[in-house]
């Protein structure tokens, strides 16, 4: 003979079907809370989510109304989740933290309904929590599981289209059908800006392409990197060229920003130009600003006849001059940078022509001299 229902078990299945009832109600709530707090989920289409959450709320009753364990389906669902948000961008911490908040919002409606429905009666209702939680872990572990499957077959795919990008750069390649779907791939517009960046490859980073995405605020950006022998190549769309550099460089360079491949390829260009110059310096160096040093180092060689010096000037000429042509060539200025006298500045600027054969008051003489201290 079947026993009739409990006052408790009536209770526990009234509340849960009215869970059940409300379950969009409370995906869009949830989907909500998520956004808030989670603004990287910006990304994700918000109607769809709040669909999907919604699915997984009921669920999530149906199985505490049972009393059992999430089924392999459930399980599933909640892996699909996980690598859908792995090729998304979006951090597995931050996807196991969306549902421990739907988990919360969830729980404290249990509780309220509960205690809403009959204070003295709720007991049974709650201390489901330990199935509650078991739920938690279940669905959470099977989302990372998912999302370490997919970012592992994702980060292969990334690499290998960020290497044909790089291939096609370098090789002269840039109007390549292949090309340009990897940039498009790979979160960039392949008409866009670009600017490259250059600096020290440590022995710890790998040989392959490196990919990298952020969102700085809500503007999408994107960064592939790539290791050339001993310098870590960089390429940026619609972030800062400085979030590239590590504070521990000592040395870097970067390329002025250009349009489309062709120009990513001629910002590299930029880059690497100016590393050597880096090196030299040891320092961080744009392209931008000191574009002619950059340019004429390679040429060094070829225009040693055109720059040797029978005697090299003193320091305090050639700072003098330095100053001279770094204030616009003003006397007055280079003298007060100096903290000196503008005869002082005068008679270092006459024993420059003295010694070097170049006046820098006439336009061979000032590029003689500009080039000298570039990459004399």
């Amino acid at each position: 003979m079947t026993q009739p229902p409990s006052p408790e078990s009536e209770l526990v299945g009234a509340v849960y079907q009215k869970l059940a009832d409300d379950a969009e109600l409370i995906g869009r709530r949830v989907t909500a809370q998520i956004r808030t707090e989670f603004p990287l989920y910006a990304i994700v289409d918000g109607p769809g989510q709040a669909h999907l959450v919604a699915d997984q709320l009921r669920s999530l009753t149906r199985g505490l109304l049972e009393r059992r364990t999430p089924r392999a389906a459930e399980a599933d669902i909640a892996r699909e989740v996980g690598r859908m948000r792995a090729t998304q961008g979006i951090p597995v911490e931050t996807v196991i933290g969306a549902y421990h908040i739907g988990y919360r919002i969830l729980w404290d409606e249990i509780r309220e309904r509960a205690e809403a429905c009959d204070p003295a009666g709720a007991r049974p209702l709650l201390a489901m929590v330990d199935l509650l939680w078991a739920w938690l872990r279940a669905t959470t572990s099977a989302a990372a599981d998912g999302y370490a499957t997919a970012a592992r077959a994702y980060e292969h795919s990334r690499t290998a289209l960020a290497q044909t990008l790089f291939n096609g750069l370098y090789g002269g390649d840039v109007t390549g059908e292949a090309v340009e779907s990897a940039a498009r791939a790979l979160g960039f517009d392949p008409r866009g800006p670009f600017q490259a960046v250059c600096r020290p490859a440590r022995e710890s980073e790998p040989e392959p392409v490196v990919v990298t995405s952020v969102r700085p605020g809500q503007r999408p950006a994107s960064l592939v990197t790539t290791r050339r022998g001993a310098v870590s190549v960089t390429l940026v769309q619609n972030a800062p060229a400085e979030s590239c550099l590590r504070a521990t460089d000592p040395l870097a360079s970067v390329g002025l920003t250009r349009h489309g491949l062709a120009g990513a390829a001629e910002s590299i260009a930029d880059a690497e130009r100016a590393f050597v110059l880096a090196e030299r310096q040891r320092s961080v160096v744009f392209f931008a600003d000191q574009w002619l040093a950059a340019t004429l180092l390679p040429l060094r060689g070829r225009l040693a006849p055109l720059l040797q010096l029978e005697e090299v000037p003193s320091d305090h000429i050639v700072d003098t001059v330095r100053a001279y042509l770094a204030h616009g060539l003003s006397v007055p200025a280079c003298a007060r940078a100096l903290h000196v006298h503008t005869n002082t500045v005068k008679y270092r600027l006459h024993r420059w022509n003295e010694i070097t054969g170049w006046d820098v008051h006439t336009a061979d003489g000032l590029i003689r001299s500009k080039v000298w201290l570039a990459i004399g």
